[in-house]
């Protein structure tokens, strides 16, 4: 599939993620997206996904995604991507994972990760269950 406007909104997109740029990531969501982490949790709503990057933030000092390949079709854009989070003083955990982001209207109205998580601390998997749980 060809590399379409819709990869490189992702590309944009994933470059405001990698700078922590809390202020433009709403400007990339919908008002009712939908963001997932696969058999972690599932919210809903602008604000609430918004809220969750800034806490994100704030929790590891190195939060990163690198987009290794992409293939998009209209509106739907599946990425292979690798993830980094450090929390301060600790080391960097890597994931490799796949997301496939859909995009209406030229803001992302889905995006759900599917991460292997058993390469993740028992702190991040806490944490991932009280997400799960409606609780940060």
């Amino acid at each position: 599939m060809p590399d379409g406007p819709s990869s490189h909104r992702l590309r944009a997109l994933l470059a405001d993620v990698n700078a922590h740029d809390q202020a433009k990531l709403p400007t990339w969501l919908a008002d009712d997206v939908l963001y997932a982490v696969e058999g972690s949790f599932e919210i809903s709503g602008r604000g609430v996904v918004s809220s969750l990057w800034r806490r994100m933030f704030a929790t590891y000092e190195r939060l990163g995604i690198g987009l290794i390949k992409c293939v998009s079709t209209g509106s739907i854009v599946i990425a292979h991507q690798n993830w980094e989070l450090g929390r301060p003083g600790g080391p960097p955990v890597r994931l490799d994972g796949m997301t496939v982001y859909q995009f209406r209207d030229d803001l992302i109205a889905e995006w759900r990760t599917y991460l292997d998580l058993r390469a993740t601390s028992e702190a991040d998997r806490a944490l991932c269950s009280r997400l799960r749980a409606g609780r940060w």
